[in-house]
């Protein structure tokens, strides 16, 4: 007879999932493959980086993190999908949980030398909810791509939509990685993020949407790259682009693209590297491809008919009325609408620096800063009204079972973990067990 000898070692202490679309345009990013790889394990995200990542990575402000709680990880996890040590930590440790070859292509640490991390990876998730109906008709697995998590990126390559950022049914932001986060779903309120009027998504400008193509090749290009392979920017790209979309003049193109010569004879020396969005930006004016530039190559240039400005910077007001009372009107519906918005997201509404709007319409934004103000007082007091009446329910399901109440019980019992964190969640427990505790005595007769 023969005896099959099993090599349990080989075996991976996590699913071997499959990165999804990797190679593609829309290849995922990392914190979305955390995120699934949790759900594979039905487990939240904040259980499988607590009992599975923290203890291999051995980094102290995790461990604290793990046993006290905190959210200041989960407030920085953008880097996670960016270019520098904690990315590929994580890399590191996910391929040895689940035997996985070259995750490094889920970030962007393949293109490391050539791409700085200022500006690179936003902070809050951004969605395209049309991407997201779509493969949930098609039962198709629901992730986040890599695209959707770069800042540059401000719309979807597929649909020509901008990308979302507020959920549809709490209009709370999300940061890109939480204790509760699911890909397609809100972490705050648990909704489907792919619920949206999808007739009413704003248009793009046509730079913003060859930016996220732009963009999207560049990510189906590296994800297939190893780890460790040179990509090198030929620093007389910079020459060529001052001479064709300035005339060889250095100053007069810093001018143009709202940079300092400094900086940009910085670039020309290779003493400095411009932002991936910016670089993404020159070769759109130019009419050459990102790849071609990254990979060390030096197209022939073409200068395009207009020079855009940085994607990074908004507009100025301009000093047409016309123009003014067009944003006075786009202000006024902002403080007429249901949801508020705050100063921050109206200023990105209208493409106006927040600073300008306060400086011409101070009346306007006071009543924008109030509104918003106001609505997440009266949001955090609904919350907390929920989270009571869930506390409340649960000690008295437990007081009918006979059960005490302790905290251990009360947090097994609720639908969601680090119940008793909250103080004032606390104070109601503490006065509800108090109460059980004086009824409980006065059927106890004297002695």
């Amino acid at each position: 007879m023969e005896v099959f000898k099993w090599n349990l070692e080989e075996r991976s202490r996590l699913f071997h999932l499959k990165p999804i679309n990797k190679g593609t345009p829309l290849a995922e990013g990392l914190t979305s493959y955390i995120m699934r790889l949790a759900q594979a394990h039905c487990m939240t995200t904040g259980e499988l980086i607590a009992k599975e990542l923290t203890p291999l990575l051995n980094k102290p402000y995790l461990n604290r993190i793990a046993v006290q709680g905190g959210t200041r990880f989960y407030e920085n996890a953008a880097m996670l999908n960016g270019v520098g040590k904690a990315a590929k930590d994580f890399v590191v440790v996910l391929e040895g949980l689940t035997r996985h070859q070259n995750l490094a292509g889920l970030t962007l640490l393949s293109i490391a030398s050539s791409v700085p991390d200022r500006n690179l990876c936003r902070s809050k998730r951004t969605w395209c909810p049309r991407c997201l109906a779509e493969w949930q008709r098609a039962k198709q697995p629901i992730y986040e791509p890599l695209a959707w998590m770069l800042r540059p990126v401000a719309s979807c390559a597929e649909h020509n939509i901008l990308l979302e950022q507020l959920c549809p049914h709490c209009r709370r932001t999300m940061s890109i990685l939480e204790r509760r986060a699911k890909p397609g779903c809100c972490s705050k309120c648990g909704g489907w993020l792919g619920g949206a009027s999808i007739e009413k998504m704003d248009k793009p400008d046509s730079l913003s949407f060859e930016l996220a193509k732009e963009i999207g090749s560049l990510i189906a290009w590296q994800s297939m790259l190893p780890l460790n392979t040179e990509v090198k920017i030929n620093n007389l790209f910079f020459s060529r682009c001052i001479d064709v979309l300035a005339e060889g003049n250095s100053a007069e193109f810093a001018r143009k693209i709202e940079k300092p010569k400094t900086t940009v004879w910085d670039w020309v020396k290779g003493k400095n590297l411009p932002t991936l969005g910016r670089l993404a930006e020159l070769c759109c004016q130019v009419e050459v491809s990102l790849v071609e530039v990254l990979s060390g190559g030096l197209p022939p240039l073409k200068a395009m008919r207009r020079l855009y400005t940085g994607t990074g910077k908004q507009n100025k007001l301009s000093k047409n009325k016309a123009s003014e009372s067009m944003v006075e009107c786009k202000l006024e519906e902002i403080v007429r609408a249901e949801f508020p918005l705050s100063l921050r997201a109206a200023a990105r509404q209208v493409k106006v620096n927040s600073k300008v709007l306060k400086s011409h319409f101070p009346a306007q934004c006071e009543k924008i800063r109030k509104q918003y103000q106001a609505g997440r007082i009266a949001a955090r007091e609904k919350r907390f009204e929920l989270k009571r009446n869930q506390l409340l329910t649960a000690i008295a399901a437990l007081k009918e079972k006979g059960i005490y109440p302790s905290r251990r019980a009360i947090e097994e019992t609720m639908p969601y973990k680090g119940a008793l964190r909250e103080a004032k969640l606390k104070m109601v427990w503490h006065t509800a067990i108090k109460s059980n505790n004086e009824v409980s005595n006065k059927g106890v007769p004297e002695i």
